[in-house]
């Protein structure tokens, strides 16, 4: 069993909704150990107090660094799952908590070729970390348009972060549709797929007399 008395501890500050609802949080990450299980790597626990239940879980990696990183960075994304929801975090007074990033959002870079001949486009898109909020938790997927820096927005909602994430990714083909339809049609071109020839959506045609 991992003993804590060793360990990485952070004290940072929630705050409520109601004035004065201020608490400290205790983050600690302990130091990575090799996992008991046969043939395992290694691994690092995390242990938060301060919420009205504790919360304790070991998170895993091929060596000692690369499990203390994920017990590290796991924790922001941890945080707002055991709180309430508008609850904010700060460390020393700053939102900014001071631990390492995850790996970034997933991306997805393709090239559009109008129809109509037009030059190419460049487009970017990200599919941002869930985040919580009243009735479950929402992410937030953004198109950009690199010719004019032109992002366009939009929200998946869900009842768990996993499903907010899952739900993400799988709008990305109809956002890009729909993207192409508004420019009346063209092809997408992804760097490390084939392209893909998407035609303006119209009414279906009158059937021959």
């Amino acid at each position: 069993m991992t003993n804590l008395a060793i360990s990485f501890r952070r004290t940072l500050q929630v705050t409520g909704d109601r004035p004065g609802d201020l608490r400290d949080i205790i983050v600690r990450v302990g130091f990575p150990e090799p996992d008991p299980v046969p043939g395992g790597d290694f691994r690092a626990l995390v242990a938060i107090e301060g919420f009205d239940q504790p919360y304790s879980r070991h998170f895993y990696g091929v060596d000692e660094l690369q499990a203390s990183l994920a017990g590290f960075s796991i924790v922001p994304q941890i945080l707002p799952t055991l709180a309430p929801a508008g609850s904010r975090f700060t460390w020393l007074g700053s939102s900014d908590l001071g631990f390492p990033a995850m790996s970034a959002e997933p991306s997805y870079e393709c090239t559009f070729s109008p129809a109509d001949g037009r030059p190419p486009r460049n487009l970017s898109v990200k599919v941002h970390h869930p985040e919580r909020v009243d009735d479950g938790w929402t992410v937030l997927v953004q198109l950009l348009d690199h010719s004019t820096w032109k992002a366009i927005e939009r929200h998946e909602k869900a009842e768990t972060w996993a499903k907010a994430l899952e739900r993400g990714a799988a709008s990305v083909p109809a956002f890009l549709a729909a993207y192409v339809d508004e420019h009346n049609g063209g092809v997408l071109e992804d760097a490390s797929g084939p392209s893909c020839s998407i035609g303006p959506r119209s009414d279906p045609a009158p059937a021959a007399s």
